[in-house]
């Protein structure tokens, strides 16, 4: 039979066509790559949380997506803290601790909430901030002694969310100083301090020794790995470290890894290692790795060498493919310059340094990796005119740095970021002393939004006479509001057999329009089969859509507004 001899019912059936609905998984897109630099979220404009002269002492972002940041004036020394819920702009800022606070630090757990410590001359102190609360925890006192000074709080969190701190205490009528450490368990209490650091024996009993820029991580155990940099009577520096396997309960004797002059960098990795990164006397940034604090380091491997004088070591950011990212901020470009390097994993090399800043960079720099393996660095460096200063930014996806964008106005600033799960930023920023030009405390986001559809249009109907395999004789069209680089549309009858699957790749654009010339994967007339498409609302939903990042965001839902 000819196409032209079909019976009425049958040429009825033919044409009709699924109403079509667009199905995106409720994802939020996260950083993009330098190549789709353009389609990136811009930075909000900024906005004071503070009014007053304060040194900024960290940010972070919780399991649900709010920010917490902490700082302290510096004419009184009172701790303040302010907070920004998932989604929104708005911060709200409270007095977190009114005593004369010199350092203070926070910790995201995996239930959502947060904790945070802060040190005075004479104790440290913890609090909690529960997950979708909007009150800190009454704050519990670790430690205290008024004989010495407490300084340089650290904390990191486990595996199964328990809490470990390390920090120093200075003994004002001698000057020396030691490391100390303590755990919070589950039921809210701290252990009894420990002494995680030797400076006394070293020293001996005619000189002095002090340990200053304690770090703790945990490995994927739950044992606990110490850092410090060591001195005794100003002269014999070394990079040290402890280690408390899970299981154990108390600390072995220190061990020194090497001469140093800079404080080392301690972080944790995905995969449960820990990573120690140190500058020897040649200037040269050296990186070790443990597999747990039950095992022994790696033998020093270089990552970047003639680095300048940097401000500071910098921290080894561990992605969960292995890949080590470094930034720091140094002179040996001439100027003040952000400089980066990466370990690849896969090939066991690290990169050429290459410069971040586009300008000169001011002394200080802050760079976090996220969850998804998105690293973010934040800035400030002088304007073309030298008379002021920018907060910058840059982030490294895929494999690649994105060109440095302004995220604010501020001069002689300290900054702060923190990165979210999918790759959405919060940077918060003060002034850097008390003489600095800037008074306010300072915030701005960047976030990815909930990939959703914008437009539509779609043909309820097809006619397939006459249709051949060049035919386009369904177009359909959707507009994302963020890039989609590829999509998949599968067509189905009412037996729930496919028909036809169509993919497409955008690449970074909002645009999906697929076209279908009405035949099956196999190059089948349509109208050969029994069945036929429903028009009764049954959904052609477009699945595994991926973002300009190649992160899939799959079918399930029904967008509200479609046909």
């Amino acid at each position: 039979m000819g196409r032209s001899a079909l019976s009425t019912r049958r040429r009825g059936a033919a044409v009709a066509l699924v109403t079509v609905s667009l199905a995106l998984a409720g994802g939020t897109l996260p950083a993009v790559p330098a190549a789709a630099a353009t389609v990136q979220p811009p930075w909000s404009s900024p906005v004071s949380l503070h009014d007053y002269k304060s040194q900024v002492h960290d940010v972070v972002i919780t399991k649900n997506g709010t920010a917490v940041a902490v700082w302290t004036q510096y004419t009184t020394g009172v701790l303040y803290w302010a907070t920004r819920p998932a989604n929104s702009e708005k911060w709200t800022t409270r007095i977190l601790a009114s005593e004369t606070v010199g350092q203070a630090r926070l910790a995201a757990l995996p239930d959502g909430s947060v904790a945070v410590v802060w040190t005075t001359t004479d104790h440290i102190a913890s609090a909690t901030l529960g997950a979708g609360q909007s009150a800190w925890s009454q704050p519990t006192v670790i430690a205290s002694d008024p004989s010495t000074n407490f300084d340089s709080p650290d904390l990191a969190v486990g595996p199964d969310g328990a809490i470990a701190a390390v920090w120093s205490q200075r003994v004002w009528r001698t000057g020396r100083s030691e490391a100390y450490a303590a755990t919070l368990a589950g039921e809210g209490t701290w252990s009894t301090p420990a002494q995680v650091s030797n400076a006394a024996t070293y020293a001996g009993v005619s000189g002095y020794g002090t340990v200053g820029h304690p770090q703790i991580a945990y490995d994927g155990q739950g044992g606990l790995v110490v850092s410090y940099w060591m001195s005794v009577s100003s002269q014999y520096y070394r990079v040290m470290t402890n280690t408390r396997p899970f299981g154990a309960s108390t600390w072995p004797t220190p061990q020194e890894i090497t001469a140093a002059t800079v404080a080392p960098q301690l972080a944790s990795a995905p995969d449960g290692s820990v990573h120690l990164v140190w500058q020897d006397a040649n200037g040269t940034f050296q990186v070790m790795r443990r597999a747990s604090a039950a095992s022994a380091w790696t033998q020093p491997q270089t990552a970047a060498t003639a680095v300048g004088r940097p401000a500071e070591v910098p921290e080894p950011l561990v992605g969960s493919d292995g890949n080590v990212t470094l930034v720091w901020t140094d002179g040996a470009t001439g100027s003040g310059a952000v400089r980066t390097t990466t370990f690849d994993n896969a090939s066991g090399t690290w990169s050429a340094p290459r410069t971040l800043s586009t300008g000169d960079a001011q002394y200080t720099s802050d760079a976090v990796i996220a969850p998804d393996g998105s690293v973010h660095v934040l800035w400030p460096e002088l304007d073309a005119d030298r008379q002021h200063e920018s907060v910058w930014e840059s982030t490294l996806s895929g494999g690649k740095w994105t060109s440095a964008r302004r995220v604010g106005g501020g001069r002689s600033v300290h900054v702060e970021i923190a990165a979210d799960a999918v790759g959405s930023a919060t940077a918060v920023w003060g002034p850097s002393s008390t003489i600095s030009s800037d008074t306010e405390v300072m915030a701005s986001t960047m976030t990815w939004p909930t990939l959703k559809v914008t437009e539509s249009s779609v043909p309820a109907k097809v006619f397939l006479n006459g249709t051949t395999s060049p035919s386009a004789v369904w177009k359909p069209s959707w507009t994302t509001n963020s890039p989609v680089a590829s999509w998949t549309l599968t067509l189905k009858d009412t037996a729930g057999r496919t028909v036809r699957t169509l993919t497409g790749n955008p690449g970074s654009a909002t645009a999906i329009a697929p076209v279908w010339n009405g035949r099956t994967s196999t190059g089948r007339d349509r109208r050969q089969r029994q069945t036929h498409l429903d028009a009764e609302g049954r959904p052609v939903r477009l699945r595994n859509c991926v973002d300009a990042a190649g992160r899939h965001h799959r079918g399930g839902r029904r967008q509200a507004g479609l046909p």
